[in-house]
C-alpha cells in the first residue's frame, strides 16, 4: 500500500494495516514514493517485507534512479538481465545481493546525484523537513481557504498529511485551470493523477483535481504569485 497518497496526502496507518495483514499470512510491500526521506518509518521491522521509493520524488535525487528494501530471506527471482562484470562464466544472474538484481550498466550519474541528496537530508534531519513541510502546507491550505470558489478534496483535522492540497474550482475543469496557472508560471497536477480509483472514492472521478506540492524549498514569493494568481481567478469567475 502506499505510505501517502499522491492524490490527497493523507498518511496511511501502515503499520496497523500491516499487522492486521500479516494475520492473514500476506506478504507486504510498502510505496514510500511520497514519504521515503520525509515521514519516518521503521521498515525493519517483521511488519515490511518490501519497501520500495523512487529517487526524484522526497529523495530529492535526480529522475531515472529508484529502489527498493525488502527481507533478506525473501529469495525474488530476477526478472531482468544482463551482464554485471561479476561471475562472468555465469549465464544467469548471480545468487548474492545486491549482484543479483544489478544487470547491465549501472545508472552512475544517477547513483551520484541520490547520494548527493541523501546527504543532504540527513544533515537537515528528516523530522526537520516535515515539520518545515507541514508549516508550508499549513499556509498553503490556509491560503486556498481564503476563496469561496476553492473545494478542498480529501482534508481531514487531525489526520497526518504530507505536504500535497487536491482541490476542485467552480466553473472551471481541472484541466483548464491547469492551463490557466500554468501560464502564470504556477506548476500544478491535474486529472486522475495516475490514481482514477482515489478520485472515484473521493467522488472527484472522471475529472480528477488541481493538485499543489509544497516542500522545504517553498518560498513566500511563491506564495504570493499564486495569491494573485487566485484573485486574478476570482475577478474573472
Amino acid at each position: 500500500m502506499s505510505h501517502a497518497s499522491n492524490v490527497i496526502g493523507l498518511i496511511a496507518p501502515v503499520e496497523d494495516i500491516f499487522r492486521i495483514s500479516k494475520g492473514y499470512g500476506s506478504h507486504t510491500v510498502l510505496d514510500m514514493a511520497q514519504t521515503a526521506g520525509l515521514v519516518d518509518c521503521n521498515i525493519g521491522q517483521e511488519l515490511f517485507d518490501f519497501a520500495v521509493f523512487a529517487g526524484h520524488k522526497t529523495l530529492l535525487g535526480p529522475t531515472g534512479i529508484s529502489g527498493f528494501v525488502m527481507k533478506p530471506d525473501i529469495k525474488l527471482p530476477s526478472v531482468l538481465f544482463g551482464g554485471t562484470g561479476f561471475e562472468s562464466a555465469n549465464q544467469d544472474m548471480p545468487s548474492t545481493l545486491p549482484e543479483r538484481f544489478e544487470f547491465g550498466t549501472m545508472n552512475t550519474s544517477g547513483i551520484g546525484g541520490l547520494n548527493a541528496a541523501l546527504r543532504w537530508i540527513a544533515g537537515k534531519g528528516t523530522a526537520n523537513l516535515y515539520t518545515k513541510e507541514l508549516e508550508k502546507r499549513t499556509q498553503l491550505l490556509n491560503l486556498l481557504s481564503k476563496y469561496n470558489f476553492i473545494k478542498i478534496i480529501g482534508n481531514i483535522e487531525g489526520r497526518q498529511y504530507v505536504g500535497i492540497i487536491s482541490c476542485v474550482i467552480d466553473g472551471i475543469s481541472s484541466d483548464i485551470a491547469g492551463q490557466i496557472f500554468a501560464e502564470r508560471n504556477i506548476a500544478v497536477r491535474t486529472g486522475l493523477h495516475c490514481a482514477p480509483l482515489a478520485h472515484q472514492f473521493l467522488g472527484t472521478y472522471p475529472a480528477g483535481t488541481i493538485r499543489f506540492s509544497v516542500n522545504h524549498f517553498t518560498s513566500d514569493e511563491d506564495f504570493n504569485e499564486l495569491e494573485q494568481v487566485l484573485d486574478g481567478i476570482a475577478e474573472e469567475l
